[in-house]
């Protein structure tokens, strides 16, 4: 069971909290690219077990900080400068879900790689 964590894993990311990212939250879809594309870097991942959750929770941050950036530019800074209420609230959705969705993820696939190295010593 331990050699399928990562594909475990990468499972959830696309089945369940991807949906949930897009659908429950009535977000934007840069709340559901951040999953999406964790999963895909794992997918792509060439490393042993350990390291590819590694790789993912590192990466998550990372997309979570892209869709912060494309909140804050491209959306909130021309919202500001119409005085467009609405683009900068869509705006700032977009920077707050994305930087959430990422450090939870980050934070659930860190708590399973803490797990695994710990059973693996007292193994």
């Amino acid at each position: 069971m331990s050699n399928y964590i990562d594909k475990i894993i990468i499972g959830i990311l696309l089945i369940v909290i991807s949906p949930i990212a897009y659908f429950f939250t009535q977000s934007s879809y840069w709340a559901a690219m951040v999953p999406v594309g964790t999963a895909l870097i794992g997918l792509l991942s060439k490393e042993d077990m350990k390291n590819k959750l590694m790789t993912m929770a590192d990466v998550s941050m990372s997309f979570g900080l892209l869709g912060t950036l494309v909140g804050l530019g491209p959306i909130i800074g021309p919202a500001i400068a119409k005085g467009d209420k609405v683009g900068i609230g869509y705006g700032l959705a977009i920077v707050v879900q994305t930087t959430i969705f990422g450090i939870l993820i980050a934070i659930f696939i860190n708590a399973i790689v803490a797990r695994v190295v710990k059973n693996e010593k007292e193994n």
